[in-house]
């Protein structure tokens, strides 16, 4: 951890997500943080003056230059690069010249990392914490080796389109517009029944390619027997010229693609996204296209409320004003019209609105007054940061915004503590605006202020390093007079230098208090504190470091009282042994007046893979003291959206809440003996061209650690004590058919809740209908399914649901039927449409009344397996043409460019200049959408549910299928944009 001059400012009276922000469509705040342990070389970050002719290397300055053109193409000139800071580590020596800025003194979202490679991806650029649709990603990861190996883009393509790429996941929440490469079917290809055929899955169907074995040209696959599953080493290789548009977030290798797919009624055929395709793009974003989630952004919002804001306020009166939008063609949405009161401002508000795209207490004296101190000291203000501790309102000039200003200029870093859950915005706002942090401090024993005020400290290095403290353990206990109070913690191998065991107690300074230690050896050590007192622990030969193992500690006073106990140290070693944890909540505010709901995620990582299987528990605080203890899990069920990444995750639910206010968050991890792993099973990664090897995950084990951490805090309001249930089951996103024969069909998932993942649902709705988009947009007209005689399992076990009968309509066996469920509470609340399934007519839906025949298929006897029923009912049954579609899909009811700067920055930081010119503001819209809707009654021939008792789970050879999309219209073209030059 660097060296940093802080003041305390203390008076008696959230956290930094990110600090990367779109400003007159030139994003600014963007840092690029080189590891500590990427050894020296400026030629990462700088232009090279190459003496050889034939160099290739793509530096970061040429790939960000190039990304910033092909993202102002990509957004329809709706964003672009503007400066960058880089942020080298303190080891290395300050050969450039420039400019001396401050850094922000923590980055908990959006930034760059370049970094040795991973042990999940190897040298494969990835964004790590995608877990949301929508929402940012924590950290583009590129390792040197990317950015100076001169062949980098024969594995991936033009670096430029494969930065836009990580920029989607780790900006816009985007998912890739392929399948996870860890799926158990084939990632690569889908099955197609309409043309009875493997499909590779792609956004665009103007990519050119062959089916082949690990793209060997000499090994053609065989995409025609649709019976059985395609081998996993089959994939799609692109051949030939490319001419396809789209999409980035997907094949983005293929130079000429340079654009998002689209959704809208005027898009062309070439931009057109294919709803259906099992991508996790549509698994995860609600059906939506790339361009429909970035356009939601709230880039693209605020862009739109600035428009409204020049509308309302800057517009003279006698002015005239006329709004025009274009995307592949132009539209005026609004003439020449003179602004003469505020009605006609009012009406061109609401044209954009439409629009989809787009005691006293003098704190700020205090403020000055800690800047004097750093000045008159003689010391550099750019190396110094203020701790800010207020409890009260503003009522002295000079305000906090009166100030802001002068410490931005001079370089200070203002951390804000709120001691009470009522503190002021404005303290979060000018952490925020100086590269601080913002935390609140409600006063309970559980989160003590020591926990929140290490939480500052710590955080002032934007990437932990082997001179960053981890906390082990923070313990709080009530105790009787000369009741002993015993505990417990692991130091790790990773860990074990400088480690310290702090007691703080409530007993007068006159009371002793005894501590006692047992290292792993068994030696002990021995001490008295008083109110509060510090033990260095230092077990075993080695001077430096104390020995991995667990440690008992023993405390007891002979008065009544409360202790708290910090156990922290510093790594021993190289960063990469080191267990760290992070936490984070997916909004800042829980607001009761909204059905939303907020997930707590926690990352544990060592090194740069995910740790596995650890016990991950939070306990929140709440205003009276009380507190209510949470489990996390990576299985990928309700809250968790993958399964093993090290990013465990639940829900905060409404009920956990007791009031209005600001809450804290203590978050323990800690190990379990010889379960604890760490390795690699999914991600958002860069896409590799078809041929080269991916890297391959690393598993080990992981020795018995702890760590106890404090996430940002966050804010409830519009607080309801109302015993009404507001929250609905969580969507099911994981419906399957496990196996099907001529006249009947076994669909499998996990359950849901009651309220998300928590409970029992009430029922099920599943409907059927020959049009997804039927099931997509009007749900409940779809075809009903008896589902009378299911009760639904607690939530997270396994269903499986039978179904016999036939549908009306043709009896064409070539047509294809979609099944979508949800669940249903007690209260009516219905959750979200559960991913899209298709299956085929075929026999299935032919079935005469008798259900003989489903019984015997169902119902196991004492003679038979289940497995055998399924597959031996009678030899002349004709197997239905039904597939396990991966289909997802979830229901949810411009302006002047100008200069582009790279920044080096070392602790404080060292600046170099590049330029990008570019011009044009524009507005955009988004057509309202109509689309016709198809409905199917059930007129007394819907399929019935029946029993289904099964001792042992059945492997079926069904895949997935799907339909194409219809096209749209014409495209959008690439604009003429300058590069960056050089310094």
């Amino acid at each position: 951890m660097r060296n940093v001059i802080f003041v305390f400012l203390i008076s008696y009276s959230t956290r930094v997500f990110s600090i990367l922000e779109l400003k007159n469509n030139g994003y600014e705040g963007l840092y690029v943080v080189i590891g500590p342990e990427v050894q020296e070389n400026y030629n990462l970050v700088s232009k090279i003056k190459s003496t050889s002719p034939n160099t290739n290397i793509l530096l970061l300055s040429d790939i960000i230059t190039n990304a910033s053109r092909l993202l102002f193409t990509a957004t329809k000139h709706r964003a672009y690069i503007r400066n960058v800071t880089v942020i080298i580590p303190k080891t290395w020596s300050r050969s450039l010249e420039g400019n001396v800025i401050s850094k922000p003194s923590s980055l908990d979202s959006e930034y760059i990392l370049i970094d040795i490679p991973s042990n999940k991806y190897g040298r494969d650029p990835y964004v790590e914490g995608v877990v949301e649709c929508g929402k940012p990603g924590r950290y583009m990861h590129l390792t040197p080796e990317l950015l100076l190996k001169e062949d980098a883009e024969k594995a991936y393509g033009p670096l430029a389109h494969m930065f836009v790429h990580e920029w989607g996941h780790l900006r816009w929440g985007l998912f890739d517009e392929y399948k996870d490469s860890t799926s158990k079917s084939n990632p690569y290809f889908y099955r197609n029944m309409l043309i009875k055929q493997y499909e590779p899955i792609l956004c665009s169907k103007n990519i050119k390619g062959q089916a082949l074995m690990n793209c060997n040209k000499n090994k053609p696959c065989d995409v025609t027997k649709t019976q059985i599953r395609l081998p996993l080493e089959c994939r799609f290789c692109p051949v030939g010229d490319q001419t396809t548009p789209v999409s980035l977030m997907g094949q983005s290798y293929i130079a000429s693609i340079k654009h998002f797919c689209e959704n809208d009624d005027d898009t062309a055929k070439e931009y057109r996204h294919i709803s259906t395709i099992p991508s996790d793009q549509n698994i995860n974003c609600h059906h939506k296209s790339t361009w429909e989630v970035i356009r939601e952004h709230a880039d693209f919002q605020e862009m739109r409320q600035a428009i409204k804001y020049i509308i309302d306020v800057l517009i003279q009166a006698s002015s005239y004003l006329g709004i025009v939008s274009f995307s592949t063609v132009s539209t005026t949405l609004a003439p020449l019209r003179e602004i003469k009161n505020d009605t006609d401002r009012q009406i061109l508000k609401n044209i954009i609105s439409s629009l989809s795209a787009l005691g006293g207490t003098g704190i700020g004296q205090g403020l000055l007054n800690a800047k004097l101190l750093f000045e008159s000291s003689g010391m550099s203000t750019r190396e110094s940061e203020i701790i800010l501790l207020t409890d009260g309102e503003e009522t002295i000039e000079p305000f906090i915004a009166n100030v802001t200003g002068e410490l931005i200029e001079a370089g200070i870093v203002v951390h804000t503590i709120a001691v009470t859950g009522d503190a002021q915005k404005n303290l979060k706002d000018l952490a925020q605006a100086t590269g601080g942090t913002f935390v609140t401090f409600l006063g309970d024993q559980s989160v003590t202020f020591i926990d929140v005020l290490s939480q500052v400290i710590i955080s002032s290095d934007a990437i932990p390093d082997t001179n960053t403290p981890e906390t082990i353990a923070s313990f709080s206990k009530n105790a009787l007079a000369n009741e002993s109070y015993t505990g417990n913690f692991n130091v790790d191998s990773g860990l074990g230098k400088d480690t310290k065991l702090m007691v703080k107690t409530t007993a007068p300074s006159s009371v002793p208090v005894s501590l006692t230690v047992v290292c792993p050896d068994g030696f002990n050590i021995q001490n008295i504190v008083t109110s509060t007192g510090t033990q260095t622990i230092l077990c075993g030969n080695d001077k430096a470091s104390t020995m991995a193992g667990t440690y008992t500690y023993t405390l007891s006073s002979p008065e009544p009282t409360s202790y708290n106990v910090y156990v922290t140290s510093y790594p021993r070693g190289s960063s990469a042994d080191v267990v760290r944890v992070r936490s984070w909540f997916s909004d800042t505010e829980v607001d009761f007046a909204s059905a939303s709901t907020i997930r707590l995620f926690v990352d544990v990582e060592k090194g740069k893979s995910p740790v596995l299987n650890a016990k991950v528990t939070g306990m929140l605080i709440r205003g009276d003291g009380s507190s209510v203890n949470l489990a996390l899990h990576d299985d990928g069920k309700g809250a968790d959206l993958y399964e093993n990444d090290g990013l465990y995750t639940t829900y905060l639910y409404k009920h956990y809440f007791i009031s209005n206010g600001r809450y804290n968050m203590k978050i323990s991890v800690s190990s379990v003996e010889g379960t604890v792993t760490y390795s690699s099973v999914s991600g958002q990664r860069a896409p590799t061209l078809p041929g080269v090897e991916e890297a391959q995950p690393a598993m080990e084990s992981v020795q018995a650690f702890m760590r106890s951490v404090i996430p940002n805090e966050f804010v409830v309001k519009n607080y309801n004590s109302s015993d009404v249930d507001t929250s609905p089951p969580d969507a099911i996103t994981d419906l399957r058919i496990a196996n099907a024969v001529s006249n009947a069909v076994l669909f499998e998932f996990t359950a849901p809740g009651d309220d998300l993942d928590m409970g029992q649902a009430r029922y099920y709705e599943i409907r059927t209908s020959k049009s997804i988009h039927t099931l997509i947009n009007d749900f409940d007209s779809s075809m009903l399914l008896d589902t009378t005689n299911i009760k639904p399992k607690p939530s997270g076990e396994t269903e499986q649901l039978a179904f016999e009968g036939s549908v009306p309509g043709s009896s064409n066996n070539e047509e294809i039927w979609y099944v979508g469920i949800r669940a249903v509470d007690e209260n009516g609340n219905k959750g979200k449409v559960s991913n899209i399934i298709s299956l085929g007519k075929a026999a299935f839906f032919n079935v005469t009344d008798n259900i003989t025949a489903i019984e015997a298929f169902f119902n196991v006897t004492e003679n038979i397996t289940a497995t055998e029923a399924f597959f031996n009912i009678t030899e002349n049954l004709t197997a239905i043409v039904i597939v396990d579609s991966d289909i997802d899909i979830h229901l949810e009811d411009e302006g002047n460019t100008s200069d582009t700067t790279i920044y080096i920055v070392v602790g404080v930081v060292v600046a170099v200049i590049l330029a990008l010119v570019v011009g044009g503001l524009f507005l955009y819209r988004k057509l309202n959408k109509s689309r016709r809707m198809e409905i199917i009654n059930c007129e007394g021939a819907c399929l019935t549910s029946v029993p289904f008792k099964r001792e042992e789970n059945v492997t079926s050879n069904v895949e997935e299928t799907t339909v194409s999309a219809e096209p749209g219209h014409a495209g959008e073209e690439e604009s003429n944009v300058p590069l960056m030059t050089g310094p």
